[in-house]
């Protein structure tokens, strides 16, 4: 399995090394758990955001992959972003090691890739959607982008709830 994992990640750095999409200027190879992966030397620079209204447009268009970090249960009392989908920020680190086919088979949907540009994390105020960013770094999500205000200011600007 194991094995099988790190096939996957050489593959997946392959073609992220040859892709016209990542520029090495902005990738830079680290060593993670005897696996050489890409990292975001913007770390520093904290997470892109995204502010309401093209995160609504987004939403509104279904061009978004928007990912709530909040736990399960705080879906259910306080409601959630629609076409949003959840993966809890305590679950992160296990999650993004899943192949592609054990991570679409668990949560329904495929895996985003490092490269994808459409991919949004959100909580309820942004602290923990920053906290998952932090952590996918490491993997070579570069793109990710943060909804800073997240659950509260969509609420706040009146928008629609699930």
């Amino acid at each position: 399995m194991v094995d099988m994992q790190l096939q996957e990640m050489n593959l997946l750095l392959l073609v992220l090394a040859t892709s016209p999409f990542v520029s090495s200027q902005n990738v830079e190879r680290t060593s993670h758990d005897d696996t050489t992966i890409d990292s975001c030397p913007e770390l520093d620079a904290g997470p892109p955001g995204i502010e309401f209204g093209e995160l609504y447009a987004k939403v509104e268009t279904n061009s978004v992959l928007l990912v709530d970090v909040r736990e399960p249960e705080e879906l259910q009392e306080y409601g959630r972003i629609p076409t949003s989908v959840n993966l809890p920020l305590g679950q992160i680190d296990d999650i993004v090691k899943l192949s592609d086919r054990e991570f679409e088979a668990e949560h329904g949907f495929a895996k985003p890739r490092p490269e994808d540009h459409n991919v949004v994390l959100s909580c309820k105020s942004g602290v923990r959607a920053t906290e998952a960013w932090q952590q996918l770094q490491p993997y070579g999500y570069c793109s990710i982008r943060v909804y800073v205000g997240s659950y509260l200011d969509w609420k706040a600007n009146g928008g629609p709830l699930v």
